[in-house]
């Protein structure tokens, strides 16, 4: 059985992370929104510079290569969002497996990294708006500047998905958001079509009940990528609006909602210090999805020990060293 008063675990889990008011698949929805909202702002204002969907410069810059219009530009920001991610990855890996933070600890400080580069992108796009309108170029340093900026922003927010939320769809392509809602939409329909009696799948002809759990999670599934997929959209939608309006000062809504989510860890982080809270049953953890224990990335827990430990896994996922978590 596990252990009184663990609730503290750090857990691989986004379950255990986003015990607040936030369930796992909002905090994806969050992020997809502001990915949708920084690349259609920057769009918008950059002179067609892809600040989150970095591929879209990749490509732009192949296609002018032999004009080198723009080329120079869309490096710079290929290059940032790539320093961007490399950098916050390492930094979070540091912060998990060396310094032993917890999971809620190293969500709250990715995403204050990249609250902190979309301030500074605000304010350095705000003192440089009048060379931006007026220079109508993708070789002004000013623009290159603030994309490149936006372009770290992001890099660190695909970093924080990637470490935190292992199961979160991409945040920042909408190419592959669009595949995974058309692939579960098109296992929808063959899985209806069973259901109702008018088609038939050989592996489900003897087990109805497992046709019925599979068309369950299908569906499941395909909600959560309809909502995730809408939450892009209309951060895109509402970042051209805003951009128009408001300028550059438009991207604070995006670091209003980046703060909403911290805010919400910070409670989880106050809840999971409480082990006898109204959480607990029987003086430890209670069973819900918040406090269930689940598998790591890299290992699993152990349990029946004095302390909840985690078992790494060695490349050859033969021998295993333990450590002990605060």
């Amino acid at each position: 059985t596990r252990p009184k008063g663990t609730s503290s675990v750090q857990e691989r889990t986004t379950d255990q992370l986003m015990n607040g008011w936030l369930k796992e698949e909002d905090a994806h929805n969050v992020f997809a929104f502001v990915g949708g909202f920084v690349d259609s702002a920057g769009y918008m204002k950059l002179q067609g510079l892809f600040t989150s969907a970095v591929t879209g410069n990749l490509v732009a810059a192949l296609a002018s290569i032999y004009n080198t219009y723009g080329v120079v530009a869309r490096v710079f920001v290929v290059l940032a969002f790539t320093v961007g991610a490399i950098t916050v990855s390492g930094l979070l890996f540091a912060l998990k497996m060396r310094h032993q933070w917890s999971p809620k600890s190293v969500l709250a400080t990715a995403v204050s990294i990249e609250i902190a580069f979309l301030l500074i992108a605000m304010l350095c796009s705000r003192y440089f708006d009048s060379t931006i309108e007026i220079d109508h170029s993708l070789g002004s340093w000013q623009l290159i500047s603030v994309a490149s900026i936006l372009g770290v922003a992001m890099g660190a927010q695909c970093a924080c998905v990637r470490a935190s939320f292992p199961r979160c769809p991409p945040t920042t392509v909408l190419t592959t958001i669009l595949v995974s809602f058309s692939v579960q939409a098109a296992h929808g329909i063959h899985y209806t079509a069973v259901v109702q009696g008018w088609s038939r799948i050989a592996q489900y002809e003897d087990n109805e009940t497992h046709l019925h759990e599979s068309h369950s999670a299908n569906t499941q599934a395909l909600i959560n990528s309809t909502r995730h997929l809408l939450s892009f959209l209309v951060g895109g939608l509402l970042g051209a609006v805003t951009m128009e309006t408001f300028s550059f000062w438009s991207f604070s809504i995006p670091m209003v909602v980046l703060l909403g989510l911290m805010l919400d860890v910070e409670l989880a982080r106050r809840k999971e210090s409480f082990p006898h809270s109204a959480d607990t049953n029987d003086g430890g953890p209670s069973d819900s999805i918040g406090n269930r224990l689940t598998r790591l990335e890299a290992g699993f827990y152990e349990d029946g020990v004095e302390d909840v430990t985690r078992c790494i896994s060695t490349s050859d996922c033969e021998a295993y060293t333990v450590t002990s978590y605060r």
